[in-house]
Formats: structure tokens, C-alpha cells, sequence
């Protein structure tokens, strides 16, 4: 069976109730991290509320109609979908799966403004690939100023959006971050570092995978001389004999096992002719070689030279 590739994008959820600052927040980091590697960019939900001025289609939001909706959920299009602050049956919100599934697989770092019931369903569906932030606001008070201050509600909204707020409140403890959004200074700086941390996180597979990690592997190999010291002369041509160095095996003792192994079994580790032994104990060889294969692994030789019995 073949192995689905694992995805290495990540999408951030930012919950919290209405006023609380999340648009705001991901538009900050937006333009903080234009430009960088992997890219930031808001995930953009399914809505059949109207557009704002300040939206863009396929940016926030894909827009759509009620009935196009429908056919979403019917044909299994959305990962979660539901009815917000009741305004009608014209309030409807989705995720859909497809576009969350090609961000993922891009490698794209997504933000994403959804209700808590949404977020809860997509970390339960990609819990390798969503990272959970909650923004709390320091106080009802200021959610309602905030939420005059937009004017995008009216006071009846406002009330309906109100009653949502402790159970919004309840999922903050399941998220793995919480920023007080008391400061939006305080709160950007936060939201910039956990963006970081993550992306870095993330990237660790992706380094371990692809750098050093399984890339190299060390040899030991033994040329056979004869003659005085200083005038040896090898007394056969390559390829000599070499073996792969164990972990945790100091090179010398690699190389008499090879010597003992592919050219007299009673060697003597006095004829294992070496470069001068280092203060610590380390036995050196006389020589270091470096090459890279055709399959680009990278290989590093311990060349010692054994002196046969002449």
C-alpha cells in the first residue's frame, strides 16, 4: 500500500468570541511575515453572509449562496459546517476540506478566524497539523466597545454574539495557546513569537529528513604496506579492504577487526600503523577521506595502513 505523504503545513486556529481581536491579530502577522519562507495567509472559510467592504472573496472568505452551501454539505465538501449567531438562515460557516488539504500540503502556514466547534473538529481530524490559539479578551466591557466600535452589528448582534461567550470561553482551556488581548502590542509580539516557534517546530522533520540525518556514514579501511616506516608502499591495488564504523566505536579498533577479518587473522595491533595518538586516548588514522556517492550520500574514510609480515 502506498504511504500518504505527511503533510507539512500548518493551520493556527484563532478562537475567541466576537471583539476579542482575532481578524486583527492575523492581519498583523500577515504583514509581519510577508515575504518569508514558509508562507503566512489567512484560510479562507465558506460563509453565505454577505461580503464586507474590507473582504476580499477568497481571502477571509468564499463567498456563496445558500444553496451552493447545501450542495457543499451534501457532496461532503466541508469538513465541519454550521449555523452562527442565528441571524436568519443566511449565517451559515464551513471549512472546506479540499482547500484545507491543499494549504496543508503546500507547506503554508494558515490562519484562521473560525467558531470553536469548527476548530475542535479540525484538530480532531489533522491533530498533527493544527495548532489551537485562543484570544482572550480582558473583559466583556471591552468586547462590546470593540464591537460598537466596528459598527458591523447592531445592538441586537451584539446581544446574540454576547451569549455565545462562555461557552467560547470553555474551550479556551483545550487550546494550546492563550493570548490576553488587553495590549494588541503585548498580543501581536506574543502571536509573532508562537508563529515562529511553531514554524520552527515544524520545520525539524523537515531538517532531520533532509540535512546530515541519514545523509553520511563513516568507514574504516585498511591498505596493506610493506617496507620501513616512512617508505611504506601499498602491496595491493584498490579497492582495500573497508567496513562501515559502528557507532560508538572508536576507528582504531574498527580497523584492526578489518585487518584481523580481511588480512591476517592473528594482526598485531603494532603493525596497525596509525598517526601520532592524541592526548585523550584517540588512536588517529593517517589519512581522511571524503566523497559523496552517486546517491548523494556522503562518506568519510579512516585510512590506516597495516604493515604485513615480511
Amino acid at each position: 500500500m502506498a504511504q500518504i505523504p505527511k503533510r507539512s503545513g500548518l493551520l493556527v486556529t484563532l478562537v475567541g468570541p466576537a471583539g476579542a481581536g482575532k481578524n486583527q491579530l492575523i492581519n498583523d502577522m500577515i504583514a509581519r511575515f510577508a515575504g518569508r519562507t514558509p508562507r503566512v495567509r489567512q484560510f479562507p472559510t465558506a460563509t453565505t453572509r454577505p461580503m464586507r467592504e474590507t473582504e476580499q472573496e477568497g481571502r477571509e472568505h468564499h463567498f456563496v449562496s445558500i444553496v451552493r452551501f447545501q450542495e457543499m454539505i451534501e457532496q461532503g465538501e466541508l469538513l465541519e459546517w454550521q449555523l452562527v449567531h442565528g441571524k436568519g438562515a443566511d449565517r451559515y460557516y464551513g471549512m472546506p476540506r479540499e482547500t484545507l488539504e491543499n494549504g496543508l500540503d503546500s507547506g503554508d502556514v494558515l490562519l484562521a478566524d473560525i467558531e470553536y466547534l469548527g476548530a475542535q473538529r479540525a484538530k480532531e481530524a489533522y491533530p498533527d497539523n493544527v495548532i489551537g490559539v485562543f484570544v482572550m479578551p480582558p473583559s466583556i466591557g471591552a468586547l462590546i466597545e470593540r464591537m460598537r466600535n466596528r459598527a458591523t452589528e447592531g445592538e441586537n448582534e451584539i446581544g446574540k454574539r454576547l451569549l455565545r461567550v462562555p461557552a467560547e470561553l470553555e474551550y479556551a482551556s483545550k487550546c494550546d495557546y492563550v493570548i490576553l488581548n488587553d495590549s494588541f502590542a503585548e498580543a501581536s509580539s506574543l502571536m509573532h513569537s508562537i508563529l515562529n516557534a511553531e514554524i520552527a517546530r515544524r520545520g525539524r522533520d523537515r531538517i532531520l529528513s533532509s540535512v546530515l540525518v541519514n545523509r553520511f556514514e563513516y568507514t574504516v579501511r585498511v591498505v596493506p604496506v610493506t617496507g620501513q616506516a616512512g617508505v611504506f608502499n601499498p602491496i595491493a591495488q584498490p579497492p582495500h579492504p573497508e567496513a562501515l564504523l559502528a557507532p560508538n566505536t572508536a576507528p582504531f579498533d574498527a580497523a584492526l577487526a578489518l585487518a584481523r577479518r580481511a588480512l591476517d587473522p592473528e594482526a598485531d595491533p603494532e603493525r596497525l600503523v596509525t598517526a601520532p595518538t592524541d592526548h585523550d586516548g584517540y588512536t588517529p588514522p593517517l589519512h581522511l577521506s571524503y566523497t559523496v556517492r552517486n546517491d548523494g550520500i556522503e562518506q568519510v574514510a579512516f585510512i590506516y595502513q597495516y604493515h604485513v609480515r615480511d
